[in-house]
């Protein structure tokens, strides 16, 4: 696992469709990246569950800890359960 500032290479080297684990196992996987005006990104939206339990939590990039590019994962701060939970928006800055 690769740790490295959120907003630099470790946010930076997610992709779209790498597996997400939080710090009790795996969350989902990388459906979206919402990234600045800059291509700086700032959220991550996750696709987790079932099919028709499915949901999309959007993660702020600093709960990224790490990305490992060869295995293609995402290790994310927090209980899974936890991030289930989280909105499905993200917050709209003015």
């Amino acid at each position: 696992m690769t740790t490295s500032d959120p907003q630099s290479a470790g946010a930076n080297a997610a992709r779209v469709g790498d597996a997400v684990l939080a710090e009790d196992g795996e969350l989902g996987h990388v459906k979206a990246i919402v990234r600045s005006e800059r291509r700086v990104p700032l959220y991550i939206v996750i696709a987790t569950g079932r099919f028709l339990r499915r949901r999309y939590p959007v993660l702020s990039c600093s709960l990224v800890e790490g990305v490992d590019q060869a295995r293609r994962r995402v290790y994310i701060s927090g209980r899974r359960a936890r991030l289930c939970q989280l909105s499905e928006s993200a917050p709209i800055a003015f």
